[in-house]
């Protein structure tokens, strides 16, 4: 017995990639590390450990057998009894005689029922009287609503009745290997039981332990796992069938093919197997994969079989690897016995890198410099004269003015218009400076002729443009130019 965080270091020890397990075969140096003495044949200490199987040894297995005495596995009583005596040797010829009359007549109302409970309940006497009234009944099938294709031998095997399974195999019509509507024969009611007693009959007349049930595909085999001790020991280490084909571990298997690699993940096409009669198919697969060059485990895996018909192939995909590294992969087949060798190296895959930034410039050390034609000599130009833009003020918009149309003006005079300014933008005019007058020369009429309204030459002027003085201020600039200049 030792610590908890001692038998944890010495297993992470063997487990670098953090699994959680390790292979079967590392146990010596497990046990070597934490100087555990063995208590018990190596063999069987890892069938103890190993508890599915499979080849591996999970950390809390390990971690438990080696804190604390493993409790006894509880074994199933095997029934040593005989069979339940009959109560029939109690009548005479005639009690006998009606009894059997009235047995024959309720079997055959209710489908001949009645020889399979009597097989359920071990009443070897009444079944062998019902065979004899009609040896058929003893491979009847049960085509009640619950009856699921039983026939008297299973009943038997399913409660471990030996003897009424011996009286029933003496019968050559009774087929041992016959099986229930779920494909289940004595054999695998046998073992599923724990009936050691009646699985060594089975097996001694010849059952056959490669047969598979349909919603499973377990075998007497892998059922009989539960009862490690007893029934399973008989399977494992039977001398009677030591060369039996179905003793076998799976042969090796065609190398795994890996594709399909990814950042962190990639894809093995497991082989096809080839499996002849008579030995135990493959159920599961355990594949290594490994890194290279450094040959480091990074996963064990179990995968169930999936594919049990051979029409397509079977693919897993391992996942949670490091980006940028190479991978291989190899397979071995598990079977009800136990795991066969690893098969050869698959093609070696390596995940995708990581797309890395651009590196910055090292110190030092500026970037060369590109070569560029000069550029052709530009024109000097005279500067352009920016014209400031006023800003906008929030200055409301002065009312429009009335214009008035004005009295004819002289006929050789000029006339001078004085045009109302704004300001820029709907701006009102700054205040202390009057505005420029504008002076639009007036065609001249002929002799004695003043312009009318008909007449064509006062066509194209507007008089409406003429601010409400403009007359007043024409006759004053008239009498400005008539003062002499100094």
């Amino acid at each position: 017995m030792v610590d908890e965080s001692e038998a944890r270091a010495a297993f992470e020890e063997l487990d670098p990639a953090s699994l959680g397990k390790i292979e079967s075969s590392e146990l010596p140096l497990l046990l070597s590390a934490l100087n555990m003495p063995l208590t018990a044949p190596l063999d069987e200490l890892e069938a103890e450990l190993d508890r599915e199987g499979n080849g591996l040894i999970l950390l809390q297995d390990f971690v438990a057998y080696a804190c604390k005495p493993l409790e006894p596995i509880q074994t199933h009583p095997l029934e040593t009894e005989s069979a339940a005596s009959s109560n029939l040797d109690d009548l005479d010829a005639d009690g006998l005689y009606d009894k059997i009359t009235k047995a024959t007549n309720d079997a055959k109302s209710i489908s001949s029922s009645d020889i399979h409970e009597a097989a359920w309940n071990g009443d070897i006497d009444l079944v062998a009287k019902y065979v004899k009234i009609d040896p058929s009944l003893a491979y009847s099938i049960d085509d009640t609503e619950f009856g699921c294709g039983y026939r008297p031998l299973h009943y038997a095997a399913y409660n471990g009745h030996d003897e009424v399974c011996k009286f029933l195999l003496d019968d050559s019509a009774v087929n041992l290997n016959c099986t229930t509507s779920n494909n289940c024969t004595a054999l695998f009611l046998a073992a599923q039981q724990g009936h050691s007693s009646t699985v060594q009959l089975l097996l001694s007349q010849g059952a056959d332990p490669t047969v598979a049930e349909d919603e499973y595909n377990y075998t007497p085999i892998d059922v009989s796992r539960q009862f490690k001790r007893t029934v399973y020991s008989i399977f494992k280490s039977g001398e009677e069938w030591e060369y039996e084909k179905w003793r076998n571990v799976p042969q090796k298997l065609g190398a795994p093919r890996s594709s399909n690699a990814k950042g962190n993940s990639f894809e093995i096409v497991l082989p096809e197997l080839n499996e002849d009669e008579g030995v135990l198919r493959v159920r599961e697969f355990k594949i290594k994969v490994v890194e290279l060059p450094s040959g480091k485990i990074v996963d064990l895996i179990i995968v169930p079989r999936s594919e049990w018909g051979g029409e397509q192939e079977e693919t897993v995909i391992v996942r949670n690897l490091s980006p940028g590294c190479s991978f291989a992969a190899y397979v071995s087949g598990i079977n009800g016995i136990g795991y066969g060798e690893y098969s050869d190296m698959s093609n070696v895959v390596s995940t995708k890198a990581r797309p890395s930034k651009k590196a910055p410039a090292s110190a030092g050390r500026s970037p060369a410099p590109v070569s560029a034609p000069a550029p052709a000599p530009l024109e000097k130009k005279a500067p352009k004269k920016v014209k400031k833009v006023k800003k906008k003020t929030d200055a409301p918009v002065p009312a429009p003015l009335t214009a008035t149309v004005p009295a004819p003006l002289s006929a050789k005079k000029s006339r001078t218009l004085q045009p109302v300014v704004a300001g820029e933008a709907g701006k009102p005019a700054k205040k202390g400076k009057a505005p420029k007058a504008i002076t639009l020369p007036v065609a001249s009429p002929t002799k004695h002729q003043m312009p009318s309204d008909s007449d064509e030459s006062s066509e194209g002027l507007d008089f409406n443009l003429l601010p409400p003085d403009a007359s007043e201020t024409a006759s004053e600039e008239e009498s400005n130019e008539n003062e002499p200049r100094h």
